[in-house]
């Protein structure tokens, strides 16, 4: 999610998210001084983890459908497959002009544990703890 704020409010153009409909980023286009358009995008690239009903496996089901459908013979990679598309996503993007900012949620995880950084974030347990 990208949140704006404050006098930034005003020079929203446009706000949305994954143009592909699999959920992996949302974005806000800002208008800058003249006729420049900034575009701050949050991404997220799933990590396969163990289970069926993570995020990776999601678009794993979602991308082998798509697969399918399209004829293409090689299994699909989810993570492969958010670089590509996000990569055409922002080029079609700069072509139009717009200045990025691209912002990449990344979560990782060490064995069980959340790797420590998080914890300092205040967004995990005290791996001292644990």
């Amino acid at each position: 999610m990208t949140a704006i704020c404050d006098n930034w409010v005003s020079r929203v153009l446009h706000k949305g998210e994954d143009p592909y409909g699999l959920g992996r980023w949302s974005y806000v286009t800002l208008r800058g001084k003249g006729s420049i358009k900034i575009t701050v995008i949050t991404a997220y690239n799933a990590t396969p983890s163990p289970g069926d009903s993570t995020y990776h496996h999601q678009q794993l089901r979602v991308l082998s459908r798509f697969y399918r459908e399209q004829n293409i013979p090689t299994p699909p990679n989810p993570r492969r497959q958010f670089m590509l598309d996000l990569q055409a996503w922002i080029e079609s993007l700069q072509s139009e002009q717009h200045q990025i900012i691209l912002c990449q949620i990344r979560i990782i995880f060490v064995g069980s544990l959340l790797h420590p950084f998080l914890y300092e974030l205040g967004w995990g347990l005290d791996p001292s703890k644990c």
